[in-house]
């Protein structure tokens, strides 16, 4: 715990009028040791959290640090533009909505919104999720590469009902149609009795950074139903996507 600590209390003596230290600088604005911040340094320009300054002997805050930060402010502005869209959603067609990132191979409840008078229990902002087994979580996957998602997972996966998706040649199928039909869906994959559909939104990139999804008890996902929920995702999701500076095509 010291340790972390110590690496957190150098990375926070960095400021908007502190962009560029020395060791000598960090040693005295952190009470730490210099040999001790001269190793960490190391470590941190190894990682890319860290790197040289123009200035010999000088460090600046690196672009690791720069892309966290971004996925924050990604995550805070699709939170702030799909909240609205998920509320219409939630209180014309009575099902919750949830907005979820991804977050190595979980995803993340980042909003969630329920129909007035309804409340659920199986979803909370903030709860992690299993991607593979998601509708959210299956968008969230469909954008990269197979050997990555390889690199994430351990096959065969864990089943956590008997329609759960175990191997990596039924895994790398359901992606493909993910990315062919532009939406998932969730057939009581992670919990038996609960079907999920999600949809994908993206940066001014086109990248997908989150996903729109809608979860209800199996019994009421019928057909219709299910494109109803579809439609009403896809005309959000690309909403809030334009929103974000996306110029694509009309669907997602």
């Amino acid at each position: 715990m010291k340790t972390l600590e110590r690496a957190l209390t150098i990375l926070q003596c960095f400021s908007f009028d502190r962009p560029s230290l020395t060791a000598t600088e960090i040693a005295s604005l952190s009470s730490i040791p210099k040999s001790t911040v001269h190793r960490f340094l190391r470590v941190f320009v190894d990682y890319g959290f860290i790197e040289e300054g123009r200035s010999p002997g000088t460090f600046i805050p690196g672009l690791r640090l720069f892309e966290l930060g971004n996925i924050v402010r990604q995550s805070l502005d699709v939170r702030h533009c799909a909240e609205p869209f998920m509320q219409r959603i939630a209180n014309e067609l009575r099902i919750t909505v949830h907005l979820v990132i991804r977050d190595g191979n979980e995803g993340i409840y980042i909003e969630k919104v329920e129909p007035e008078g309804q409340h659920i229990h199986y979803s909370h902002v903030g709860k992690r999720i299993p991607l593979y087994c998601t509708a959210a979580g299956k968008v969230l996957l469909s954008e990269l590469p197979n050997i990555f998602i390889e690199e994430m997972y351990s096959f065969p996966l864990f089943p956590y009902t008997a329609k759960t998706i175990t191997t990596k040649k039924v895994l790398f199928e359901e992606l493909r149609r993910v990315r062919d039909c532009g939406w998932a869906q969730d057939n009581q994959e992670l919990e038996k009795g609960l079907c999920c559909v999600g949809l994908p939104i993206r940066n001014d990139r086109g990248h997908i950074i989150a996903a729109l999804s809608s979860s209800a008890l199996a019994v009421s996902f019928t057909s219709s139903r299910t494109e109803e929920l579809i439609q009403a995702l896809q005309r959000a999701s690309l909403e809030v996507s334009r929103r974000l500076g996306f110029t694509g095509a009309d669907s997602l």
